[in-house]
C-alpha cells in the first residue's frame, strides 16, 4: 500500500479496444478474479442527450433487467458513446448461485 493508501489506478478500455490498464504504485499487489457473466451491447436511435435525459445508464439497467426478468444490480454498464447511442454491458450471474451453484447452474443462471 502506498503513503496515501491508495495503490493506483486502473481502467477498461472497452467497445474496439477491449484492455484493462493498471496504473500501479510502487508495492502494491493486484488481484484479477474472473466474473461469471455475458457480454453485450445495444444501438438505440437517440441522441447522447436523449439517452441521459431519459435516465441514463441507471434507467437503462433497470429496463433490460425488467426484460430479463432479473435484479438490476447484475447489469454493468461499461461503456455509452455515440453512433446513435451504442451500451456496453456484462449481464453477471446470480451471486447467491454463484457461490454456491456448479458450474453447470451458474452457466445456466448467467443465460437466464
Amino acid at each position: 500500500m502506498s503513503i496515501t493508501g491508495v495503490c493506483g489506478e486502473n481502467r477498461y478500455v472497452g467497445g474496439i479496444d477491449n484492455y484493462l490498464e493498471f496504473i500501479m504504485t510502487p508495492e502494491c499487489e493486484i488481484t484479477v478474479n474472473p466474473i461469471d457473466s455475458f457480454q453485450s451491447n445495444v444501438r438505440m436511435e437517440w441522441t447522447m442527450d436523449e439517452f441521459y435525459s431519459n435516465g441514463g445508464q441507471t434507467s437503462f439497467a433497470d429496463r433490460v433487467s425488467g426484460v430479463l426478468g432479473i435484479h438490476a444490480s447484475r447489469i454493468k454498464v461499461v461503456s455509452v458513446y455515440t453512433g446513435s447511442v451504442v451500451v456496453d454491458f456484462n449481464v453477471e450471474a446470480d451471486p447467491a448461485l454463484a457461490a454456491s451453484g456448479t458450474p453447470e447452474e451458474v452457466s445456466s443462471a448467467v443465460a437466464a
